[in-house]
């Protein structure tokens, strides 16, 4: 990894650059790049990887990052492919990131995509537990399936598209909300008829016309006729 090396060893301060970022498609990844040479010295190719799950998503994560205590950092993110081709899409806003890292700690930098404030808070970071095993490959494919579909459902532009193409349970997601439209658009049908069928007998009773001739005649019969 450019600007990081995951065996290299502690050093008195390190950051670890989040951002909450939801633009991204299946296949993109978000990077971090700065003032330093730990941060690819504003080189877009030797931006830094973050890394985001089904559960975290839309937040990515760097691992932490040695940077010299008591120097502050300019630093900016940026979404593009995974395999760095195509072009990169910046952080629109003016200005840059900043952040001091503190001797003897782990900050935690995190941002907003939108956003240029920083909120900085020191974070304790879990050591690797070496006796459990590695993910294999199963488990490594069921956990981007889930990615790509918390990317699908999150209403990005065709992500739902593309994501099909990697993981067949979108396209069930996609089929159930189909469904749901119809329905819902069947039930409002049969409301506005059932409405017109109620009104129809009243409209017939108004432009039915009152038969105002015929009178009824009732002749009672005395008894001295019967007798």
């Amino acid at each position: 990894m450019n600007g990081y090396s995951a065996d290299a060893p502690p050093m008195a301060a390190s950051t670890v650059f989040c951002v909450k970022c939801s633009k991204t498609r299946p296949g993109d990844a978000v990077f971090v790049v700065g003032g330093h040479d730990a941060l690819g010295s504003w080189t877009t190719g030797m931006a830094l990887p973050l890394t985001t799950s089904a559960d975290n998503f839309p937040v990515w994560s760097s691992r932490p990052i040695p940077l010299p205590a008591g120097e502050a950092v300019e630093y900016k993110f940026l979404i593009q492919r995974e395999d760095r081709q195509g072009t990169a899409t910046w952080q629109n806003f003016a200005g840059n990131h900043r952040v001091t890292p503190e001797t003897g700690k782990v900050l935690q930098a995190m941002s907003d995509w939108d956003k240029a404030n920083v909120d900085v808070s020191a974070i304790e970071v879990p050591t690797p537990d070496s006796s459990k095993p590695p993910q294999n490959q199963a488990a490594l494919k069921q956990e981007k399936e889930e990615m790509l579909l918390v990317m699908a459902e999150s209403g990005i532009d065709k992500a739902a598209a593309e994501v099909t193409s990697n993981c067949p349970l979108a396209v069930k997601i996609a089929d159930r909300e189909e469904m749901r439209r119809n329905f819902s658009q069947s039930l409002l049908t049969l409301d506005i008829d059932a409405e017109g069928q109620m009104q129809e007998p009243e409209a017939t009773k108004a432009e039915t016309p009152k038969d105002q001739g015929t009178v009824v005649v009732q002749t009672a019969t005395s008894d001295a006729e019967d007798d």
